[in-house]
């Protein structure tokens, strides 16, 4: 968990405590996705796929990215009331 804040307070710029205070699942999750698909860029680019069937499958990106859309869409409706 260390690492990966780490990773993503680099990424961005901004202090991993910041990461922890404004952060959600949801950051996490695309945070994740997006590395593990550009890991899988450069595998394919490098002719490495040894690697390629440990990343997701479009399945579980789905299922990540709906219940993103899902709780991204609750959290909008409990802000408007």
């Amino acid at each position: 968990m260390i690492a990966l804040v780490d990773a993503m307070a680099q990424k961005y710029g901004v202090l991993p405590t910041e990461i922890l205070h404004r952060g959600s699942t949801a950051d996490i999750h695309i945070h994740v996705l997006a590395e593990t698909y550009r890991e899988r860029e450069r595998n394919k680019k490098s002719g490495d796929v040894s690697k390629m069937a440990e990343n997701y499958s479009r399945a579980e990106i789905n299922e990540v990215y709906e219940g993103w859309q899902n709780s991204r869409s609750a959290t909008r409706r409990s802000r408007r009331t």
